[in-house]
């Protein structure tokens, strides 16, 4: 008879934003003054491209504002919540199964 085990891998993921300055703007819909990000920021955080973070901007699916000069800036509290949502369990299963695969080689 096989014996299974069962490995549980627990990833966290930190993204560090370097900036000469802090962007932090209003937030309306958090109602609170919040960090703000370019869309081409927003992209790379969530993993997709600038055309699909405008239109999760216009299906209401992230937090913005404009500035003066017509510049988006998005909310990065809503672009961590939406992460939650768009990061599918086979995704997070695959990057487990990597995770666990490297740190065997790691051990090698």
């Amino acid at each position: 008879m096989m014996k299974k085990k069962e490995i549980t891998v627990e990833t966290h993921q930190v993204t560090v934003i370097r900036r000469r300055s802090a962007h932090r703007a209003w937030c309306a819909a958090c109602a609170q003054s919040v960090p703000m990000v370019s869309a081409e920021e927003a992209a790379a955080l969530l993993g997709l491209t600038v055309r699909k973070v405008y239109r999760l901007v216009e299906t209401d699916g992230l937090h913005f504002t404009e500035t003066r000069e017509g510049w988006l800036r998005l909310c990065l509290d809503s672009i961590q919540e939406a992460k939650q949502r768009f990061v599918s369990p086979e995704r997070q299963e695959r990057r487990a199964k990597f995770v666990q695969t490297v740190a065997r080689k790691e051990k090698s």
